[in-house]
């Protein structure tokens, strides 16, 4: 789980290096949630889903990862400051199995308070 602050759009990404990961992001500026991959490079938009994103506002961004008991799918929730789902999309892919997890900030007065992970909700 990330906590973030947007003035337009902040990626979540996890996997194991710079060229091969797993992402998910909040677009405010075209009102939208996404989950996707980038493999070798190559960016790949999984699912996006419509979702009423507003600037200068607090979300938590949830993943959930494979696991045995879950299978193949991949679920990005985004909540609000309230507790609330806004929004989610899933996509299934098992290809990167370890990594680590960081952000991407694109604009001037965005921020990520805090990520942890945790077994389970």
């Amino acid at each position: 789980m990330a906590r973030i602050v947007s003035t337009g759009y902040v990626r979540l990404r996890w996997g194991p290096d710079d060229s091969n990961f797993y992402f998910c992001a909040a677009d405010e500026n075209v009102g939208e949630i996404r989950i996707g991959k980038v493999s070798g490079g190559s960016e790949d938009f999984r699912n996006t889903n419509s979702a009423s994103v507003s600037a200068d506002t607090w979300y938590d961004y949830q993943v959930e990862w494979p696991t045995e008991e879950s299978g193949d799918d991949q679920v990005f929730r985004l909540i609000d400051d309230g507790g609330s789902e806004v929004a989610s999309v899933t996509m299934s892919d098992t290809e990167f199995g370890q990594g680590g997890y960081g952000y991407r900030l694109r604009k001037v007065g965005d921020a990520a308070d805090y990520a942890r992970i945790i077994d389970a909700l």
